[in-house]
């Protein structure tokens, strides 16, 4: 389950850095708006996806059969993403490309189903080591994902040609691993996964005079488990916005070039990752878990997130100017123009860069940190509130919050990205950590376990 998660969440996570240059190629017209909703498309499959498939491996009371349904319906979703460079229509191409996105995320319901098995697997006790190792393996593969990017760069653009005007290069390599990895997937499934629960109470149990009684478990706090998905939603809008201004902001606040931008942001990736990677086996291998606090860790994450916002925040006096270049240079330019195009956005002349270096450093290194801290905190506090019960449903309903995060962030941000430049959409990310912070502090007396 551990090595499903983490081969499962790279191959969604491979697109980060080179969507937006493939969306580019595949139309010039696109545009950061129509990036965003591609985005945001993912996020709606999920939205849909996660409770149903969660649902229906409750009522099936397995998890085997769901998990290669969703396997399957990612390699339809990646097939569709690797040949829409074949069409020759640009609107179509771009339109393709979003269909793609949808069925994936609809696919992606899989990690609440590997998530949920793993807590009904494990017996209270190794619940939150178990947490540590499918939740680690899930975030560490998203963190992944974009750093193993860094190894299609090499393969430029327009890359080899396999057939039919079919490319393989820096840009569609990741669907083509994408599919490599969800047919391994399946065969793992199929053939080797055997499903067996440790952490589920007993329907039954022989009572002082020797009779079968059926146990009932009390009712889990609803609150608590609602404030569990609002940090759940912070979380991945934080972390989705982000992902939808990596590769614009390195480009037009910048200027890097395309490839640049991917290399620049798969870096960044790859440091984050390490970070993430340590902090996991940390966890695990010095058991943490018996020595931590998780409702205040929670806490600390969100709080290095938001110290990530102020350190890289657009002050207006901060020295320098954007490079700008508008569309005449575009049409008679024989090389990549960089920069921010004036006769696009508003916003060239007012915005002040912050400075490259201190930006991916602060993203490698809080966003490394916090991303870790809180899935392991939140993820093992959630478990511990709802109780030993089937959690399936509740994993997907808490991963629809990341979903709903993941849809709405993008469509806001990337209108007010394009409409008003990255100070805005630091201001709003700000607003929303500040707000989910206090949260856990004021309702600390509910985020406990459950107590059976």
């Amino acid at each position: 389950m551990v090595i499903l998660s983490y081969l499962n969440a790279i191959q969604f996570s491979l697109y980060f850095s080179s969507m937006w240059p493939y969306l580019q190629i595949l139309d010039p017209t696109s545009t950061e708006r129509f990036y965003g909703n591609v985005i945001a498309v993912y996020s709606f499959g999920q939205i849909l996806g996660a409770p149903l498939i969660g649902f229906w491996s409750n009522k099936q009371k397995n998890v085997k059969y769901p998990i290669i349904a969703c396997l399957a319906l990612s390699i339809l979703g990646n097939i569709m993403y690797f040949t829409a460079q074949v069409f020759e229509s640009h609107p179509a191409r771009r339109y393709i490309v979003f269909s793609s996105r949808a069925i994936v995320g609809f696919s992606a319901g899989v990690f609440s189903l590997l998530r949920s098995y793993g807590v009904m697997a494990s017996k209270a006790d190794d619940r939150s080591r178990t947490i540590a190792f499918i939740t680690g393996g899930f975030a560490l593969g998203m963190t992944t994902g974009p750093a193993v990017q860094l190894l299609f760069t090499p393969m430029g653009y327009p890359g080899w040609n396999l057939v039919g005007g079919m490319l393989i290069n820096m840009y569609t390599a990741p669907s083509f691993i994408a599919m490599v990895v969800n047919f391994a997937g399946i065969f793992v499934v199929f053939f080797m996964f055997e499903e067996k629960y440790a952490g589920i109470a007993k329907r039954v149990q022989v009572n002082e005079n020797g009779e079968l009684e059926k146990v009932k478990l009390p009712p889990y706090d609803k609150l608590a488990v609602f404030i569990c998905c609002f940090i759940r939603f912070t979380q991945m809008f934080t972390y989705t916005n982000l992902e939808t201004l990596g590769s614009p902001m390195a480009m037009t606040i910048f200027a890097l070039t395309k490839k640049e931008a991917v290399t620049v942001v798969a870096t960044s990736h790859a440091v984050l990752s390490t970070l993430a990677f340590l902090i996991y086996g940390s966890f695990v291998v010095f058991k943490m878990d018996k020595r931590v606090n998780y409702r205040k860790c929670c806490i600390l994450g969100l709080c290095i997130l938001l110290l990530f916002h102020i350190v890289t925040y657009s002050y207006p006096f901060l020295p320098g100017h954007l490079s700008t270049y508008n569309n005449l240079d575009l049409f008679n330019s024989t090389t990549e123009p960089v920069g921010c195009n004036s006769d696009r956005f508003d916003w060239c002349d007012t915005v002040k860069p912050m400075n490259i270096y201190l930006f991916y450093i602060a993203y490698s290194l809080c966003i490394g940190i916090a991303f870790p801290t809180i899935n392991l905190s939140m993820n093992t506090m959630f478990t511990q509130i709802i109780g030993p019960r089937r959690q399936a449903t509740l994993q997907g309903i808490q991963q629809m919050f990341g979903s709903m995060a993941r849809l709405t962030g993008p469509l806001i941000i990337s209108n007010i990205y394009q409409a008003f430049g990255p100070t805005i959409s630091w201001d709003i990310e700000i607003l929303v950590l500040l707000g989910t912070i206090a949260v856990p502090l004021i309702f600390r007396r509910r985020l406990v376990p459950l107590k059976v």
